[in-house]
């Protein structure tokens, strides 16, 4: 069945390109200016301009190694692409304003053209999967998150929960420290900051195979924050390209809280103060966040402003080398799942 719908999705997307390419071809002879539409759809539709013509011969380009791509079931990276190409692009930033726009007008996420990201995301814990290849993945050491990150299936786990962390360096702080501890019964994983495309898909189809409870570990900080948020409800722009379909709105923040910094043990040089950058960011989470009824984050940013600093998860580690596994992260670990 999933091999059906997998020839189903790849027919629509080459048919996509074949009608927008026509409609493109059709504007170049009746006007009034090229464009790139898909027919009786034109959700959006890109007109050349003196300012956007350079996208142009960027945009043919990369529907026609999309095609070629998905004729040949193959993929390829946008730094391939990028490379391949050079002589088109003027800087990256011109290679993902177009996979946007193309995104935009076929109205399909940019996983489906076989162009994906280099993935950047890392995994651990008592898991066994199995890529689209055949390839066994075992997780019980490191490793990296899939390209195609969708196209695999869960062979054995017995983990009880899943444990996003903010950052890589606190990743290998639980990754050496994890045996003895409340996360040997986790799943970690890391983006390694901002959460890129394959990493939020892992995530998504890991919970529709096991259906586990996800807990996010963040700094106590505006971008700590905008990170977990990112996650949960997607990027601030959210778009056909960042993923319309890999939110994880059941994800819960179990720290770092603004509102424990002064009751941590915390020496005043591990409390940073905030930036005018950083209050600006609050102000946006706030004017993004203040209506979907989450009172607790609205608080927690509100208190975050209030305080005037910030305090990152290697401070707790500071109050002691096994305060942030076998205290903090137990006892959070543990009451949620009391509460469960």
């Amino acid at each position: 069945m999933e091999c059906f719908q997998a020839k189903a999705d790849k027919d629509e997307v080459l048919r996509k390109i074949e009608h927008c390419i026509f409609a493109f071809c059709l504007s170049l002879f009746i006007g009034p200016r090229p464009a790139l539409y898909l027919p009786r759809v034109k959700e959006y539709a890109l007109e050349m301009t003196t300012r956007n013509c350079h996208m142009f011969p960027i945009i043919l380009c990369l529907l026609s190694e999309s095609y070629s791509l998905l004729r040949n079931s193959q993929h390829s990276t946008k730094r391939n692409l990028f490379y391949k190409h050079r002589h088109l692009f003027r800087s990256a930033g011109d290679l993902d304003r177009a996979i946007k726009a193309i995104c935009k007008i076929l109205v399909t996420p940019r996983y489906k053209f076989n162009i994906l990201s280099s993935p950047k995301g890392l995994v651990l814990g008592d898991l066994v999967f199995q890529l689209g290849n055949a390839e066994i993945v075992d997780c019980n050491s490191v490793s990296t998150i899939p390209t195609r990150s969708d196209e695999f299936q869960v062979v054995t786990s017995s983990a009880t929960f899943i444990l996003i962390v903010e950052k890589d360096s606190i990743f290998e702080k639980l990754a050496m420290e994890r045996t003895n501890s409340v996360l040997r019964s986790a799943i970690l994983i890391t983006a390694k900051g901002y959460p890129d495309f394959p990493t939020r898909l892992f995530l998504r189809k890991l919970y529709e195979d096991l259906k586990l409870p996800m807990f996010a570990l963040m700094d106590a900080d505006p971008c700590g924050i905008e990170i977990f948020l990112t996650y949960k409800y997607g990027p601030m722009n959210i778009s056909y390209e960042s993923g319309v379909n890999v939110l994880l709105p059941w994800m819960k923040w179990i720290g770092v809280y603004p509102s424990e910094i002064s009751s941590l043990n915390l020496s005043d040089t591990q409390k940073l103060m905030l930036g005018v950058r950083e209050r600006k960011l609050i102000y946006s989470l706030l004017n993004r966040f203040e209506a979907c009824g989450d009172h607790f984050l609205i608080s927690q940013l509100h208190e975050l402003n209030k305080i005037g600093c910030k305090v990152k998860i290697e401070a707790i580690c500071s109050i002691n080398s096994s305060y942030l596994i076998h205290e903090y992260l137990k006892i959070k670990v543990e009451n949620i799942q009391m509460r469960n």
